[in-house]
């Protein structure tokens, strides 16, 4: 299956990418600059240069692929004043909203959109079910 990745560069997008070419699928990651990135991606991974915040050529790519998984996001450890806390909302609405975009010229094609966001919203439950209606950690 193909599968495109924003912020794979991350912690949790590296170890990921490379068990979804482990099981077999082919990976695109898109990333702001290939300049300095560490060219050593597992075969069967590749980079994809573009801003996944501004509308761009990379929006071509997506539809060609099954599954859609967002990671990125403005980091959340540094001082949350005003500056930050427009780049935290901004890096995750208008990065859904371009892929949201970009998934619309598939034409009826069945693909897949999985967002991620605020992971340790609820605080560390283990392996315990949670969801929206669970209160905050």
């Amino acid at each position: 299956m193909k599968i495109f990745i924003t912020g794979g560069t991350g912690f949790a997008g590296t170890i990921l990418i490379q068990e979804l070419v482990m099981q077999g699928h082919e990976v695109t990651v898109l990333t702001r600059s290939t300049k300095n990135k560490d060219q050593g991606l597992p075969k069967g991974a590749s980079f994809l240069e573009g801003d996944p915040t501004r509308a761009g050529s990379w929006q071509e790519k997506v539809a060609g692929h099954k599954a859609i998984i967002n990671l990125a996001g403005y980091s959340i450890f540094k001082r949350w004043n005003y500056k930050t806390k427009k780049a935290i909302r901004d890096s995750r609405v208008l990065t859904t909203q371009n892929l949201v975009d970009a998934l619309s010229d598939s034409k009826g094609k069945d693909t897949v959109l999985l967002s991620t966001s605020a992971v340790g919203y609820y605080g560390f439950c283990g392996d315990e079910d949670l969801d929206e209606g669970e209160s905050w950690g």
